[in-house]
């Protein structure tokens, strides 16, 4: 008998980031994420204990989440924000859904089917949404 396996998607609730003074230094940025609710820490015990870090990409540049000490790192540049530069007519046309990416240490599975967490991004405005799908097992 095969299995088929039925995917959903779920967003999981991310509170806005940590409270950095303006303007942004053109160098990495640490601050406590108390204001990251406790429920984005508990979702993450797996990424704590294989000492994973959790990457997010917005308009205020790069983030790299660290759960283990709860802090957050801003990436920037001087003259604008991390990354490949982009034409005039990239960056003000809207676009759709781009990725996922898959975060590997927090994919999960049991008898049931599987859980995977990945990021799902939109260009115009940019981004990056923390999802996870449950893919289960059917007898």
């Amino acid at each position: 008998m095969q299995k088929i396996f039925y995917p959903f998607l779920a967003l999981v609730v991310l509170t806005s980031a940590c409270d950095l003074a303006s303007p942004i230094p053109p160098t990495p940025t640490m601050a406590p994420c108390d204001a990251i609710s406790e429920f984005f820490w508990a979702s993450f015990d797996l990424a704590i204990a294989q000492d994973a870090h959790i990457w997010a990409v917005g308009d205020d540049g790069a983030w790299r989440l660290d759960p283990n000490n709860k802090t957050c790192a801003l990436f920037t540049e001087e003259n604008g924000l991390a990354g490949d530069s982009l034409s005039a007519v990239a960056v003000n046309t809207n676009g759709g859904e781009y990725g996922p990416y898959v975060i590997a240490p927090l994919t999960t599975d049991d008898d049931t089917g599987n859980t995977i967490y990945y990021t799902l991004s939109t260009w115009n405005p940019y981004n990056v949404m923390l999802m996870s799908s449950r893919i289960s097992l059917t007898p």
